[in-house]
């Protein structure tokens, strides 16, 4: 019998998977820091010796060029694509044996072009229900965007996705596992379940998609009302299309200190980001720092506000925290931490040089300011989904991923307050706005959530 062990990438709702069997392992679409699956497989007694991609992914960079190096595994990619790294192109219906799992690539376009999913059967178990690793073409509750490449190609990938899920998908058996390439949260669907697994029976009886039948219908509605896409997208794409380039074997970010940080704060090819909690940087921060902290929502902010050709340098609080946010910044493609001052903000007032605080408002007095229109004006940073859902009353929406192009809108002659949903992007909102000079600004404690726990009647959809 084989198998399967999943590993979820935070902050990317993304899942890779691990099929082992015998003394063999497969991984499918590995993550960029690849020491996990290698952990894994020591603890196994297992040695990796197969490497699936399913496409070339825009939400992440892969870490399949950088697993097939380390561990002397096949990497197999579509052979529609030609990357330039070592790899072994892969055809529809090539198949594999790992141990007692008998794997068939199936060529599967509507996400992207080359599209493959992995219908996976236990030769030493006939009676084990099969399982489909199915990518970004289906998930738990929805299907892949066929529009995050562009519009153009979007029209004829939107078709083809229909032909994969009923032609091909829908011929497999219902009582087939599937498992998905993400989980809520990803941007790759727009009503993605937080439920890990599903059959494909349950998803033909439940998934909205799969219940339009008719071709056009199926169209319209995978065209429509898709969450937007961040910048950073097109270049992840484009980077696994062409050949992602291995990590360096050395943490390749240097002790900074003070005076150097301070030369990076006034220096624009360079970035100064505070990778620390909401309350620290609050607290306590470097005039002039970014606020990014290690979170969830750190590969979504970054890929959306800046520029990867900015050196980076963190403030964390020791070299492990370093390590820590290097991992998280090359999941997408952000190779250029150069950085870091040990000892953070401790070390930056030890050499007597000022810091610059935060303020955190408590729920109680934002649900003041919305009852008092006039006395502040509440930022909602949240998406345009979230907003429509529900706000309070007199909040004026900015978008985060909008806020740097829309800073005219945010008044100079009355407090502000910037709300999210949690705190997480509050803080970046501010940190934004403190280095562009405002400097009567807030931030609501706990967000919108916290804001209307007490009071739900307060919220204004």
């Amino acid at each position: 019998m084989y198998r399967v062990e999943t590993i979820v990438t935070p902050g990317l709702a993304q899942n890779s998977y691990m099929i082992l069997s015998g003394n063999e392992a497969a991984v499918i679409d590995p993550r960029r820091d690849v020491q996990i699956y290698k952990e894994i497989a020591e603890r196994e007694g297992v040695r990796i010796t197969h490497v699936f991609e399913t496409h070339s992914h825009a939400d992440f960079v892969s870490g399949g060029p950088q697993l097939a190096a380390e561990t002397g595994a096949t990497l197999y990619i579509s052979a529609l694509v030609n990357p330039n790294v070592p790899h072994q192109p892969l055809h529809d219906n090539d198949t594999f044996q790992i141990g007692d799992a008998r794997i068939v690539a199936l060529h599967t376009p509507g996400h992207t072009p080359e599209h493959m999913a992995y219908y996976v059967t236990d030769t030493a178990d006939l009676s084990a229900p099969p399982a489909l690793f199915s990518g970004d073409l289906m998930f738990v509750g929805d299907l892949g965007r066929p529009e995050l490449l562009g519009q153009a190609l979007a029209e004829e990938l939107a078709p083809k996705l229909y032909d994969s899920v009923f032609g091909v998908i829908g011929m497999l058996p219902p009582e087939t596992i599937l498992y998905p390439g993400h989980g809520a949260g990803s941007l790759c669907g727009r009503t993605l379940s937080e439920k890990p697994t599903s059959t494909l029976g349950e998803e033909f009886a439940t998934n909205p998609a799969l219940q339009i039948r008719d071709k056009q219908e199926f169209v319209a509605y995978m065209m429509s009302g898709q969450p937007r896409v961040p910048t950073n997208f097109s270049r992840m794409a484009a980077l696994n299309r062409a050949g992602v380039p291995l990590l360096p074997e050395q943490f390749p970010a240097r002790e900074f200190r003070v005076e150097e940080v301070e030369a990076a704060l006034q220096d624009p090819t360079y970035l100064v980001v505070d990778a620390r909690s909401p309350e620290e940087y609050a607290a306590g921060h470097i005039p002039g720092s970014v606020y990014l902290g290690l979170d969830p929502g750190l590969p979504t902010w970054l890929g959306w506000l800046f520029s990867p050709d900015r050196k980076i340098v963190a403030i964390v609080h020791d070299e492990a925290q370093a390590r820590d946010y290097f991992a998280w910044l090359a999941r997408v493609g952000y190779d250029n931490l150069v950085g870091y001052l040990p000892g953070g903000i401790t070390a930056w007032q030890a050499a007597g040089k000022p810091v610059e605080t935060l303020t955190v408002l408590p729920p109680e007095t934002v649900r003041h300011q919305a009852e008092h229109p006039g006395e502040a004006q509440i930022i909602d940073v949240r998406t345009p989904r979230e907003f429509a859902a529900g706000t309070l009353p007199g909040a004026h929406s900015i978008p985060l991923c909008e806020l740097p192009g829309r800073m005219q809108e945010v008044p100079t002659d009355r407090p502000v307050t910037l709300m999210c949903q949690g705190g997480y992007r509050g803080t970046i909102a501010a940190s934004l706005l403190l280095n562009a000079g405002y400097r009567n600004v807030a931030n609501a404690a706990g967000g919108y959530a916290a804001v209307t726990a007490a009071e739900p009647a307060l919220t204004r959809a």
